[in-house]
């Protein structure tokens, strides 16, 4: 543009002076109005390469916000599975800590039984013999003649 004023400010001197002729004033006036031209449609192009960027720009982000959504629905999706998951772990040790009680209890009860059985066979199999002697003994007390 700078380029096209200077010409259109030669060609106005020129003309005053009078040295020019018509066809070097047109052929100057000609390239004036290309250049005019030119810088014209660059602006043009220049406009239509920022309108494209724009909707390229407009474009990207609202493909990020979509993806931000995503990760914001995914990260709450996990948060909740960990909570879960933390659920969980505890009543699985709850559940394993009743069942070695439950164990020990067995093995108590199973325990106090043998020990009963075993006292209870020391009780008849010590003294059986005596105890044989005195139930017949009461036996043939009580019996008739």
């Amino acid at each position: 543009p700078a380029a096209g004023r200077s010409m259109a400010v030669s060609v106005a001197a020129a003309s005053t002076s009078g040295k020019m002729s018509a066809a070097e004033r047109q052929s100057l006036l000609g390239t004036a109005d290309l250049e005019k031209r030119t810088s014209t449609d660059r602006l043009k192009q220049a406009q239509r390469v920022v309108a494209d960027t724009e909707e390229l720009g407009s474009g990207i982000l609202s493909e990020l916000r979509s993806q931000r959504d995503i990760l914001s629905r995914s990260k709450a999706t996990l948060d909740s599975s960990d909570v879960d998951l933390d659920r969980g772990r505890r009543l699985l040790r709850s559940m394993a800590t009743r069942a070695q009680a439950n164990r020990a209890t067995t093995v108590a009860i199973c325990l106090a039984v043998v020990v009963f059985f075993a006292f209870l066979m020391m009780w008849q199999g010590g003294g059986g013999n005596s105890d044989d002697d005195s139930l017949a003994d009461v036996a043939a007390a009580s019996a008739p003649p």
